[in-house]
């Protein structure tokens, strides 16, 4: 006899919902449910952790304040975030390392497993640290690397803004990454343009899938606990059907710019966040442990089937009280 189907099935694709068992619950319902409380059916039921991670996933493509619901509830952490990892090192002299060997390993094997390796980058600090440590490894091999941009500034790529314009100095014109390999953003376009352009050729990287599915997209955090070009409190933050949204009204300068939207991130098979230095620790702890009022949207990156990783340092980690694993020097994700 086979066995039992599980209490929910596979997660599914990012557009959809619960499956047909699960269509008359409800968001609100669907958060009870993850806590083993009564819905309205009078069953009581309690997810396991990769149920959890389903329901997650459904709330984060719902969005809004069913969401903010979930994180609101003390327990959420624990219950939602049994798949991810926060991994504290010493300094980003330790980071950095640790941070390439997780890139190429997942590039070796998507490369092993279907000819390619899908990256999503973000820019900032994270620009320089990314940049140095892969051009310190041995026989780097880039040739089958297809590399997007998770979020992008309206400005000339020669522009200190220009996401892209770092990268190409500092990585792509020392590494053997073709030009079709890199998906840059025309930033001459007027902005609904520009993300409608994104998002064709996105579409035609990943012609079979609603949302792309990116390998790995590294992200950053800002001190306001943005992540991305997603603001708090910004409109944004509800998108569940676009794949790359304009902005137009950045609280942050330049205030025109395109970005990945929330199905997006959610979608791909490994987020890693790098966060270092004191003046993120008060926002870290927010994003990790939980706060009053509307989840920061760094976290509401939850990935419904894959990998997330939290990589800081100990300044960044200094008002953490929740577990964390600490690595060193030669760290391997």
């Amino acid at each position: 006899m086979p066995p039992p189907p599980p209490l929910l099935p596979p997660p599914p694709p990012p557009r959809a919902c619960l499956p047909a068992r699960y269509k008359a619950v409800s968001p609100s319902a669907a958060v009870s449910l993850c806590f083993g409380q009564r819905v309205h059916d009078g069953d009581e039921l309690r997810l396991e952790r990769e149920d959890c991670r389903h329901v997650s996933g459904f709330l984060r493509h719902a969005g809004g304040r069913h969401a903010d619901e979930l994180w609101r509830r003390p327990s959420s952490h624990s219950a939602l975030m049994a798949g991810r990892r926060v991994v504290v090192f010493p300094s980003s002299a330790e980071l950095g390392p640790a941070l390439a060997h997780l890139v190429t390993s997942r590039a070796e094997k998507a490369v092993a497993s279907g000819g390619r390796f899908t990256l999503g980058l973000s820019g900032g600090s994270l620009v320089g640290m990314l940049s140095k440590e892969l051009l310190d490894l041995p026989r780097l091999d880039c040739s089958k690397w297809v590399v997007g941009f998770c979020d992008e500034r309206l400005v000339p790529s020669d522009d200190p803004e220009s996401t892209y314009g770092l990268y190409k100095t500092q990585l792509f014109s020392k590494v053997n990454i073709p030009d079709s390999g890199i998906l840059t953003i025309d930033s001459s376009l007027p902005v609904n343009n520009c993300a409608e352009d994104y998002t064709r050729k996105l579409k035609e990287v990943f012609p079979d899938d609603d949302f792309p599915v990116f390998d790995v997209l590294l992200l950053g955090m800002g001190p306001d606990g943005h992540t991305c070009s997603l603001f708090p409190d910004h409109p944004l933050l509800e998108e569940t059907k676009k794949i790359v949204a304009p902005i137009s009204d950045s609280p942050k300068p330049p205030p025109q710019r395109v970005t990945m939207t929330f199905p997006v991130v959610n979608s791909a098979r490994c987020v890693a966040f790098v966060s270092t230095g004191g003046s993120k620790a008060p926002v870290l702890k927010e994003v990790l442990e939980g706060r009053e009022g509307p989840a920061f949207p760094a976290a509401r990156v939850v990935p419904t089937t894959g990998e997330l990783f939290w990589l800081v340092d100990d300044p960044a980690a200094a008002s953490l009280t929740i577990q964390v694993e600490r690595a060193g020097s030669g760290a391997k994700l």
